[in-house]
Order: structure tokens, then sequence, then C-alpha cells
């Protein structure tokens, strides 16, 4: 493959996951308000404008706006641009490992749905149900090719039990939809892979917590959501959590 190539179709992907990251961002903020996920002109929160092509280009848009509506000049919130970054880059890092076969689409779904149950918890304070049904659905479909369906079952226990030890052990301090999902982290990861991403979203989640106490932007008993957490973790375990886990073997034997 020719580098004029390589660029062309990872700028595809990129062009493909900001749209999905985008789509995520639009449910987000629809979830639980009665508006319909799907359907339906986006319009300003603010003034209520409806937006034009040329407000809702992927990326760009937020520069050229200056992060700010068009009419009122009413900040857009950053997450929504974060989501479109974030759906950019995933897409280039999965085209670059898999291009456009079928892994590269079970993936992406994947992903997806991980972004949305992030997205959503971030916005709402809630994981539905939903989405993790369809997480659930589609890391089982992807299993043979992945984990293998005996490690999916494995990593899936073992995630929902860590999980529930922990919600018992803090007395309720995790929500409902955290176990959940994280065993569809399980069967997304399997066996060990779910461990690497549990302990990453608790030592990410740790410090950037922590920093932001530090910093007086949280209280010191405020309500996190986790959600986020568990689904970075998710994703760098799922990306590279074979050098993730060697890492930390390798702390244990020096």
């Amino acid at each position: 493959m020719t580098e004029g190539t390589w660029l062309l179709g990872a700028a595809w992907a990129a062009l493909a996951g900001a749209a999905g990251g985008s789509a995520i961002g639009v449910v987000a903020e629809r979830w639980g308000t009665g508006a319909r996920l799907f359907w339906g002109r986006s319009r300003c929160e603010e003034c209520g404008v409806v937006l034009g092509i040329r407000d809702l280009v992927p990326v760009v848009s937020y520069l050229l706006l200056r992060g700010r509506c068009r009419r009122c000049r009413a900040p857009i919130p950053l997450r929504l641009w974060a989501l479109e970054l974030s759906g950019a880059a995933l897409g280039v890092v999965l085209w670059s490992r898999w291009r456009w076969d079928g892994e590269y689409l079970a993936g992406a779904a994947l992903l997806g749905v991980l972004l949305a149950c992030a997205a959503v918890d971030l916005r709402r304070q809630v994981i539905p149900n939903g989405l993790v049904a369809l997480g659930a659905l589609v890391a089982l479909a992807g299993a043979p090719w992945g984990p293998g369906l005996a490690s999916a079952a494995l990593g899936a226990g073992v995630g929902l039990g860590a999980m529930l030890a922990w919600h018992i052990a803090a007395r309720g301090a995790l929500g409902g939809g955290d176990i959940k999902l994280a065993l569809v982290l399980g069967l997304a990861l399997g066996f060990p892979g779910v461990l690497v991403a549990l302990l990453l979203a608790v030592a990410g989640g740790a410090a950037i917590v922590g920093a932001l106490w530090a910093l007086g932007r949280v209280r010191r008993r405020a309500l996190v959501p986790f959600g986020p957490f568990l689904v970075a973790g998710g994703i760098v375990a799922w990306l590279e959590g074979e050098a993730a886990l060697a890492w930390y073997l390798g702390l244990w034997r020096a």
C-alpha cells in the first residue's frame, strides 16, 4: 500500500469516526428528554435555532464557530467536540489495524456502543439498559474472532463478580449500570483482559477525580460517573491489553 493510499483511507476512517462521534453526542444530549433520538433537526439548546449543515460538520464546525452558537453565541458543550475527536482518532486506529474488513466493522460497532454508554452516563448519570444489551450482543457476535467464547464467558463472570463485590463493599457506591457495563467489557475482552480494563478504570478514575478535587472542581462527596472510566479502560485494554498486562506484571518481577 502506498503512502497516498494509506492517507486517503485514514482520512475516510477519520471522517466516518467523527460522524459517528457526532451522532453519539446527539443521542446523549437527547436521551431522557422525550425527544426522538435519531430523527428531527438539531437545535441550539439556548435559543432553539435549527442548525444548518455548516453548523454540523464534525470537528470543523466547532473550530470555525469558535465553540459558540452562530446566532446567540451560547457556548457549544465541549463534550460534543471531544466525542467527535475521539471518534475520528479511534476510526484511524481501527483502520490502521484492520482496514475495512469484518473486524473493523465489529470493532467500530462495539466502540460506538461503549462511547454512547460513556456519553449518556456523563450527561445523565445513567447507563441505559438498551445500550448495555446492544453492547452485549455486539461483544458476543465478535467473541469467536476476539477472545473466544470460553474466554468471553469467563471474562463476563469476572467483570460482573468484581464489580458486584466492589458494590457491596462500598455499600452501593457503584450504580447498576456500571456493573452491567463491566459484564459487557468482560464479553468483549475475555480473561484476563477485563482485569486490565478494570485496573485501568480504577487507576485513571482515582487520578483524574483526585486531581479535580485538589483543584476544587469537584466536591469531596460529589457523585462522579464511573462509566466513562470503565469505557476508557476497556478501550485501552482492547487495543493494547497485552502490552499493558506485560508492563504491569513486569513491575512485580522487578
